[in-house]
C-alpha cells in the first residue's frame, strides 16, 4: 500500500515538471539552432536503496547543477548535438563540494521523413575527475537481504562512454509524440552497460505555451552493490516528468519543471526542480 501511495505522490508532483528536449527524432534545418540553459536542484534527506519501497536517511543534502543543451543543423537530415553539466555544487550536513558532470557531443541523423520520422543518434561523453570524492560514506542494513551495504553521497564518477539511440517522432497537429531506445557502454569498470528508453507527449498552444510529459527508463544492466544518494553511477529508475515552456520574449522561453521517480534504486528520494530558458 505504501508503494501505491508513493506512485500517486510522485505522479502528482511530476505534473509540475522536468526538462526534456523536444528534438528527439527531428533534425534542425540547415543553419538553424536550438539552445537551452537550465539549473537542476535536489533538496532532501533520503535515498532510494534496493527496491523502490525502501528508503534510507542520509542526512540533509542539497545539490545544484548548471546544464546546457545545444543543437545546430549541419544539413536538413543531420544535426550536431552538444550538452552537458559543466558545474555543480553539493552539500550534505557540513561537507561541501564543487563538481563537474559529463560533457557530451554527438550527431542525430534522420534517415526517414514522413508521417513518422526515424533517426539515429550517437554520442561520446566525458565525465572528468572533478568532485569525485564522496561527501559522505557509511553503511546501512538492507531489509532486502538483511546484510550491511555501502551507502554514500558522491556527486561525480570519472567515466568516458559512448551511446547510441534509435528515435521515433510524429506530429498530430499541435500535439507531438517522441520515443527512443538506446544503449550506453562505459569505460569505467565499476559501471555496467546501461539500457535507456523514453516516451514523450507534448502540446504547444497558439500563444506559444508548451507542456510535455515524459516517461523515461535508465537501467544499469548489473547488480547495484553501493547506494549513491546522488543517483550518479550504478543506478536504475523509471522517471515520470512534465515540463512547461512559457514565452517571455519573441526569441526566448522560460522553462520550469519538476521530476520524480515512481521506481528507483540507488538514487535521490526527492523531486528534481528545474528552471531555465531556451531559444524558440
Amino acid at each position: 500500500m505504501k508503494y501505491i501511495y508513493r506512485i500517486c505522490f510522485w505522479t502528482l508532483l511530476t505534473f509540475l515538471s522536468h526538462e526534456i528536449t523536444l528534438a528527439t527524432g527531428w533534425t534542425q534545418a540547415k543553419g538553424e539552432h536550438y539552445f537551452k540553459l537550465s539549473t537542476r536542484t535536489l533538496v532532501g534527506s533520503k535515498a532510494f536503496t534496493i527496491g523502490s519501497e525502501n528508503t534510507v536517511d542520509v542526512g540533509s543534502y542539497q545539490d545544484h547543477q548548471l546544464n546546457f543543451y545545444f543543437e545546430y543543423g549541419i544539413r536538413p537530415d543531420l544535426t550536431l548535438v552538444i550538452f552537458g553539466s559543466p558545474v555543480g555544487y553539493a552539500s550534505i550536513e557540513d561537507e561541501k563540494s564543487f563538481y563537474s558532470g559529463a560533457e557530451t557531443a554527438g550527431l542525430r541523423w534522420r534517415f526517414m521523413k514522413g508521417v513518422w520520422n526515424l533517426a539515429l543518434e550517437g554520442h561520446l561523453s566525458a565525465s572528468p575527475p572533478i568532485g569525485i570524492d564522496p561527501l559522505f560514506e557509511t553503511t546501512y542494513l538492507s531489509t532486502k537481504d538483511n546484510t550491511s551495504r555501502p551507502l554514500k553521497y558522491q556527486t561525480n564518477i570519472e567515466n568516458y562512454y559512448a551511446e547510441a539511440q534509435l528515435q521515433l517522432a510524429r506530429n498530430f497537429g499541435s500535439v507531438w509524440t517522441t520515443a527512443k531506445i538506446g544503449f550506453r557502454a562505459n569505460t569505467n569498470k565499476k559501471l555496467d552497460p546501461i539500457l535507456l528508453a523514453s516516451l514523450q507527449v507534448g502540446n504547444q498552444w497558439s500563444n506559444g505555451v508548451r507542456i510535455n510529459i515524459d516517461l523515461s527508463l535508465f537501467n544499469s544492466l548489473g547488480e547495484i552493490e553501493t547506494i549513491n544518494a546522488s543517483g550518479v553511477g550504478q543506478t536504475r529508475y523509471v522517471g515520470l516528468n512534465l515540463s512547461a515552456a512559457l514565452p517571455v520574449h519573441p526569441n526566448w522561453n522560460g522553462v520550469i519543471g519538476l521530476g520524480g521517480a515512481p521506481f528507483a534504486e540507488s538514487n535521490a528520494a526527492t523531486p528534481s526542480i528545474y528552471f531555465g530558458f531556451e531559444t524558440n
